[in-house]
């Protein structure tokens, strides 16, 4: 899926793939917080019950806005008011289908022992030989 767009308190929004911003902004939210291996949605909803509202201003982007310039929490006290169990379901489920975060992980992982296997190789070369700096 390319982008959603949702119609909240007559405001449009748009959820798309996320920007490197949006990923830091989530990662800020979401420290230190435990999910199951594979959530499900309710388990979201359950897990994330007082966030909801800021990582949903996160994700989703004003008609007419960028990731980068939009007010969240501005848009939070809409949400809190405006914004339905049913779309908050919809959104979490759409934010899974944007951005598959398993697929990130593993090619982070295989980037991961990429750099390690290069890093080892370095080191048993010697840092200062000519053939280390070839590599």
């Amino acid at each position: 899926m390319d982008a959603k767009k949702y119609e909240i308190g007559g405001q449009i929004f748009t959820q798309r793939r996320l920007v490197w911003g949006q990923v830091k902004q989530l990662i800020g939210e979401v420290e230190g917080i435990e999910l199951p291996s594979s959530p499900s949605p309710r388990d979201i909803l359950t897990i994330f019950e007082a966030k909801i509202p800021r990582l949903v201003g996160i994700v989703l982007i004003p008609e007419g806005q960028t990731a980068k310039n939009k007010n969240i929490d501005e848009m939070l006290e809409l949400f809190e008011w405006e914004l339905g169990v049913d779309q908050i379901m919809e959104i979490i489920e759409d934010f899974f289908e944007c951005n598959p975060i398993p697929s990130w992980l593993e090619k982070m992982g295989k980037g991961m022992e990429k750099m390690t296997e290069g890093v080892e190789k370095f080191s048993e070369k010697g840092i200062g030989s000519t053939e280390a700096l070839q590599s």
